[in-house]
């Protein structure tokens, strides 16, 4: 969903939302799901440097987190001065639906930065659509 500020995407897992959460909030692999990224360099905890894939950009991520929320912000900038929280993960427990089947429902949200034009707004929002897809996958694939 798109309303011109923040696009939204969801995703059911069979995965456990504790394990969920701490693979996502894992900097380091970043690259397995992030389709804009080609490498990543941690610098910190919590803080890395990305190389964006369409123009060799650098990029650093800074993610801050509430645990008990399974909150993850992904703060991005060119420099430690510029970072801006721009990306929110949530992952929340399937049984908040009163349903009694296990696993968790991953939302991405993204919001648009003021500069950011039509076309670099559609492709992050398509990106995002083959991310959450690709975080299911790839969860679904290890032991949850």
């Amino acid at each position: 969903m798109d309303d011109g500020f923040a696009h939204i995407t969801s995703v059911h897992s069979s995965c456990m939302p504790e394990k969920a959460f701490a693979r996502l909030s894992d900097l380091s692999q970043l690259t397995d799901w992030n389709f804009n990224l080609k490498e990543i360099q941690m610098m910190g905890e919590n803080l890395a440097r990305g190389v964006l894939k369409l123009n060799g950009e650098s990029i650093l991520i800074r993610l801050s987190m509430d645990q008990e929320m399974r909150i993850l912000h992904f703060h991005l900038g060119n420099s430690m001065d510029s970072l801006i929280p721009r990306i929110m993960i949530r992952v929340l427990s399937h049984s908040f639906q009163g349903e009694s089947t296990t696993g968790c429902v991953i939302t991405m949200i993204a919001w648009k930065v003021a500069g950011m034009d039509e076309e670099r707004w559609r492709g992050l929002k398509a990106a995002h659509e083959y991310e959450i897809l690709q975080i299911k996958a790839i969860l679904e694939s290890k032991e949850c």
